[in-house]
């Protein structure tokens, strides 16, 4: 069992955090197939407090997705405290100060992976969050600007001497953004060597179950987040916990699985989003969903100009009957594998 603060989990493996991605349905879906929590997308603390209303949106919890977390950026400690003194009452079980992410145009604020450039701006920033709350807080860092730079030891300090429950390090730097692998051996040494005193997680190129489970034992941290390798694959969750506890990993889902997963998904972004935002949505999520699937070419070609529900519901209607098909000749259902 993993604790952070008085939060326990039911396993190690959690969705992270992820724009446009990690919304209600991906959750939904994710806690259903095992993942122990899932977090929301990157939500902005200015605008939370603004009442901006497509962010009030973001920061809606639906019934059956807890434990479920709020992640914040900013670089005001007066919204962060605000946005962090409000999760309680949205509904949240946990908070997070993103100190990770690595885009322009949050950094040009001072936010994100901006704030790591000053530990001690960055523990203030924990410290006025944690005054304001008293849910769970993590802080999710990255390795530091570069390579020769990097700083996330004493900004992991610095967060948990301020009141930080929890840390989660992208073992990347700011510099290699999202396009070279994670350098797993910085997890192990916060988690093994610096001596927190709180759970530590890892994240960053967990793309299957087999990366989740590697990523637990290689680097002894308490828990995992999985990103990208989560996106259309919500099974990659019941799948990691199986190999974890030494178990065969469960046969991989049926075209027919993947069909109505996907349709499942699909139906509930377009009674949160709109039909219209839907299909933009799931015209990258659809083929994520659709590479466990043998033979989809065609319906991954379709499924990136998708722009109606009844477009849509013909490509699952159309892949379902080919693991049908591949039934009866024999030749078995759609292949597994990581995104």
């Amino acid at each position: 069992m993993i604790r952070i603060g008085d939060l326990e989990l039911s396993g190690p493996f959690v969705l992270a955090s992820m724009s446009e991605i990690s919304t209600p349905p991906a959750r939904l879906l994710a806690r259903q197939h095992g993942s122990a929590m899932a977090w929301t997308p990157m939500i902005s603390a200015e605008l939370l407090q603004s009442g901006d209303a497509e962010t009030e949106k973001l920061a809606r919890v639906v019934p059956g997705e807890e434990p479920v977390g709020l992640q914040v950026v900013g670089a005001s400690e007066e919204d962060l405290s605000a946005s962090a003194g409000r999760a309680a009452g949205l509904g949240f079980q946990a908070v997070d100060l993103n100190a990770s992410c690595p885009v322009r145009r949050i950094r040009s604020k001072g936010a994100g992976s901006a704030l790591m450039k000053d530990p001690s701006r960055l523990g203030a920033c924990v410290g006025a969050m944690r005054a304001a709350t008293e849910l769970p807080l993590t802080v999710k860092l990255r390795l530091g600007e570069t390579r020769e730079s990097m700083n996330y030891a004493e900004c992991a300090s610095a967060a948990v001497d301020s009141g930080a429950d929890g840390v989660t390090l992208h073992a990347r730097t700011v510099d290699d953004s999202y396009l070279v692998g994670a350098h797993w051996e910085h997890v192990w040494r916060l988690a093994a060597e610096c001596d927190l005193g709180v759970p530590v997680g890892g994240s960053g190129s967990v793309w299957t179950a087999e990366d989740a489970v590697r990523l637990l034992a290689e680097s002894k941290c308490d828990y995992v987040a999985v990103g990208r390798g989560a996106t259309g694959n919500p099974w990659v969750f019941a799948e990691a916990e199986a190999l974890f506890a030494g178990r065969e990993k469960p046969e991989p889902p049926t075209p027919q699985e993947v069909a109505e997963t996907m349709r499942r998904h699909f139906e509930m972004l377009v009674d949160r989003e709109g039909e219209a935002t839907a299909c933009r949505l799931m015209r990258s999520l659809g083929p994520a969903y659709l590479e466990r699937v043998e033979g989809s070419e065609v319906a991954v070609a379709t499924m990136r100009g998708v722009e109606t529900a009844e477009a849509l519901d013909a490509i699952c209607s159309l892949v379902a009957l080919a693991g049908t098909d591949d039934e009866e000749t024999g030749k078995g259902g759609g292949e597994g594998g990581g995104h």
